[in-house]
């Protein structure tokens, strides 16, 4: 039993260290990973690189134990497996060969390319300076009745300005405080779909015992069931976050905010079969080195034949490249069972447009393959996939929820006669079944760079005044 509890800190620190670098490499671009890779095999002697085995059917490297996933495959399912990297990709280049990355777009950015359509003259100064007083959670500490006696401008201009901030993307920003935040949110989100009655209240007065789970107690001070703030508690940990300075760094608008990733080559690219073209998509996974990584067998045994500092030294290497490689065949899995996902939910996105995304969150994926939200924000981070079409996109697409609505928007004032208002263009997306709330076609207009109704007007007047000057 002593021995137990005495190395029960080391089995800890092990636990902990597999997590944390399996957190790290599933963060890393392949190109980043093969650099790191090379730079651990270089001071490692204990690791070493040998040829993967190969399926006897079909002859494909299997970089990870078992059947072959493609012979074994379900026919109906996807084929997601493990590939050699390309041979033309970033990952074998020299890292100082590749492209400066553009830089990010920052929060305060995006928001005013969002807003700033809806802001007059009088209003854009209110905004910059608002803006530029928002924390690292997007929260504003600094009151309206401050901002208004630091710029000497009346109070009702700076709760205007400070109104069609919060209403923003993502919702609640310049909010005082997250209970407040997550309230604009409930505001916001209530135009488009249902939001359960106690949401309210219970983010009003009830945060922390929704925090600690005490689901009865909230039921017993509000008279309501147990079921309902179960439903509540759903639907805020869906929808709602109580700091959207952080969802932004998350965001999933890729048009709008690009993800600062500097490789163009893809991680994963989807397929179908040049023979079987209503069959399972098949999906690969490159792996960031061609040969497979192991812990050398020659040297285990040489430790044998050391004894004191010498044996100690060795079998830290020993452990050290024991803990890569079960780290990287972690990570793998783990990004081959978010593609398998992505291949399944948004197979029609994949084979077809824009408009084909469904609506699909970090959050569910997450839940579906039993692992943490940041975990899969991790295996999203900074990767790309190769689409059937020859696009090649971020990962981070694939959980845009707006894109689908803003390609309906596009198209719907692609086709117009007259400008049409973004009230017109929102009757028209509910008349289709897409209930959009008309300050919410203002923002996907912004973010596709499309002029307002009045405007596109004085735009077209021009065109045709030109056109009729003989």
């Amino acid at each position: 039993m002593y021995t137990a509890q005495r190395n029960l800190p080391r089995l800890r620190q092990t636990a902990t260290a597999h997590l944390a670098q399996t957190m790290n490499l599933l963060g890393l671009s392949r190109a980043e990973l093969n650099q790191w890779l090379n730079s651990v095999l270089a001071s490692n002697p204990a690791l070493e690189l040998v040829k993967p085995a190969r399926c006897p059917t079909c002859h494909r490297p299997l970089y990870l134990p078992g059947p072959c996933p493609v012979c074994h495959a379900p026919s109906d399912q996807p084929i997601v497996f493990l590939s050699p990297p390309p041979v033309h990709s970033a990952s074998s280049e020299s890292l100082e060969d590749l492209p400066e990355p553009a830089q990010p777009e920052g929060l305060r950015e995006r928001l005013m390319k969002q807003i700033g359509p809806e802001l007059d003259d009088e209003q854009r100064p209110v905004a910059v300076y608002l803006l530029a007083r928002l924390d690292e959670n997007g929260l504003l500490s600094e009151s309206p009745a401050e901002a208004a006696q630091y710029l000497h401008k009346p109070l009702a201009l700076i709760e205007r300005t400070l109104h069609t901030i919060q209403r923003g993307d993502p919702p609640g920003i310049g909010a005082p405080s997250p209970v407040e935040a997550l309230l604009i949110q409930v505001d916001q989100l209530s135009e488009t779909k249902p939001v359960p009655e106690c949401v309210g209240p219970i983010i009003r007065d009830h945060l922390e015992e929704l925090a600690r789970g005490e689901y009865g107690t909230i039921a017993r001070q509000l008279g309501i069931s147990r079921a309902l703030v179960e439903q509540a508690a759903r639907f805020i940990h869906l929808n709602l976050t109580p700091y959207p300075g952080r969802a932004f760094l998350g965001s999933d608008h890729a048009r709008a905010a690009p993800e600062p990733d500097r490789y163009t080559d893809a991680e994963m690219t989807f397929r179908l079969s040049p023979h079987q073209s209503h069959g399972p998509l098949i999906v690969e996974v490159f792996a960031p080195l061609a040969a497979r990584l192991h812990v050398s067998s020659e040297f285990r045994e040489a430790l044998r034949t050391l004894a004191g500092d010498e044996r100690d030294s060795w079998e830290a290497k020993v452990e050290e490249a024991a803990l890569v490689e079960k780290c990287l065949r972690q990570s793998q899995n783990t990004l081959l069972r978010l593609a398998r996902a992505l291949a399944e939910e948004q197979r029609e996105f994949i084979l077809g447009t824009d408009r084909d995304l469904k609506p699909l969150t970090r959050a569910l994926v997450a839940k579906r393959l039993g692992v943490h939200e940041s975990t899969i924000s991790r295996a999203v981070s900074r990767k790309r996939a190769a689409l059937p079409n020859g696009r090649i996109i971020p990962l981070s697409r694939f959980f845009d929820r707006s894109l689908s609505v803003r390609d309906e928007v596009r198209t719907i004032i692609a086709g117009e006669t007259e400008p049409l208002t973004d009230t017109k263009v929102a009757g028209i997306l509910r008349e289709r079944g897409i209930p959009v709330a008309r300050r919410t076609i203002a923002k996907y207009r912004a973010m596709e760079g499309i002029l307002p109704a009045a405007l596109r007007k004085a735009q077209r007047s021009q065109r045709m005044a030109a056109l009729s000057t003989p």
